[in-house]
């Protein structure tokens, strides 16, 4: 374990493999506002957060925005890139300013296809499939049952298309 990391993610990886991971990072200081990804968008950084919260938000048909998630010093942002996308169906946005690990997607992609510990330690959630369903729950009133069901029948059934959860706003009810 490596004490160094305030990073949770990477505190917990085996010493070798947070050495051979600390070639390609930098520390950088987020400011609150600072926008780290527009949806849609390549993903040009990944993001281990040491102090600090960023969100992530989804845009609405109608233009309005839903915070669909959020990511501080227990994880990563950027997991689409860990599962193998380069663009995000979110805007990551800074709330609360901090600082953070900072290493190039390709370079992350490239640790995540030579194996080590943090590609064992990726947990494969469906990041795509959450943004509308989120975003959807949050600006349609509905029963607590009815949204379980209408969230487990399908990754998205709020969403117009799966194009459009990636790329753009994801609720077509408005």
């Amino acid at each position: 374990m490596i004490s160094l990391a305030r990073n949770r993610l990477l505190a917990a990886l085996p010493e070798q493999d947070f050495e051979r991971l600390t070639v390609g990072l930098g520390s950088v200081h987020l400011c609150l506002g600072d926008i780290l990804y527009h949806a849609g968008e390549e993903i040009r950084y990944v993001y281990f957060p040491e102090q600090g919260l960023i969100s992530l938000v989804a845009t609405m048909m109608d233009g309005a925005t839903v915070e669909t998630g959020i990511v501080g010093n227990e994880g990563m942002m950027g997991v689409p890139v860990l599962l193998g996308a380069s663009s995000a169906p979110y805007r990551a946005i800074v709330q609360v300013e901090g600082q953070a690990w900072r290493m190039r997607a390709d370079a992350f992609k490239y640790e995540m296809l030579s194996g080590g510990a943090l590609r064992k330690r990726r947990r494969a959630v469906p990041v795509r499939g959450r943004a509308g369903p989120a975003g959807c729950g949050a600006r349609h009133p509905a029963s607590r049952s009815a949204r379980r069901r209408r969230i487990s029948r399908s990754p998205s059934r709020c969403a117009a298309t799966a194009a459009a959860s990636r790329s753009g706003p994801v609720c077509p009810r408005g």
